[in-house]
């Protein structure tokens, strides 16, 4: 193990709640169940001396301060979901140790708890991804106002999700997992309604003019 690095093991077989479905494919977006690595939730006070440190020590990067956005580790990204809570999201077949991370917040007014598979990660691939998401979420999700490397906790068909735009074309999104197979359909249902644009044509000024269901 690398000196002032958390130790990264296989993470335990998961089982999502989208498992064996196939790939929901339309020519401008695919639609797929995907499983990250281990996924903790961390809590603390960005402010407090020590907290900053410890956490970049054990995963390679600080939890971001700006709201909504993200910082990469080693193998482990850190989303922002509010001014005293992250979202650790690790590398497929990796997990952070949570023992190591709290051995090194000792002290400190500091949380870290494993989600296990209570959630449940679906992508989006494609130049009309986030027109798909357009047609249920009121976020502005143009990229100039959703850039790569944004995250955002919203609504989806009126379910709670946390959505994270990896880049123009390529986004992830979380749920609940007891919602998981409702907003599947919903998704299916959306893609089937969903108008064909070709790649080069001039994106919407605004998606949600054309989010009607």
């Amino acid at each position: 193990m690398r000196k002032g690095s958390a130790r990264m093991s296989e993470t335990p077989t998961r089982h999502g709640a989208l498992d064996g479905l196939p790939a929901l494919q339309h020519p401008g977006v695919t639609v797929a169940p995907v499983l990250p690595g281990g996924v903790l939730n961390l809590r603390g006070r960005i402010g407090e001396a020590g907290f900053r440190d410890g956490v970049a020590e054990a995963l390679g990067a600080a939890p971001p301060a700006a709201p909504n956005t993200v910082a990469r580790g080693r193998g482990v990204t850190l989303l922002w979901l509010g001014p005293d809570e992250w979202l650790a999201v690790a590398d497929p077949e990796l997990t952070p140790s949570v023992e190591e991370l709290m051995a090194r917040l000792q002290g400190m007014h500091a949380a870290v708890t494993d989600l296990g598979d209570g959630q449940t990660w679906i992508e989006l691939a494609g130049h009309q991804a986030r027109d798909l998401l357009a047609r249920g979420c009121p976020l502005d999700l143009h990229p100039q106002s959703f850039p790569a490397g944004r995250c955002a906790q919203t609504r989806l068909a009126q379910a709670s999700v946390l959505l994270y735009a990896l880049d123009s074309g390529r986004l992830w999104l979380q749920v609940r997992r007891s919602m998981a197979r409702y907003l599947w359909s919903w998704l299916a249902a959306s893609l089937d309604r969903l108008e064909v644009v070709e790649a080069d044509a001039e994106p919407a000024a605004a998606l949600q003019a054309r989010s009607a269901p």
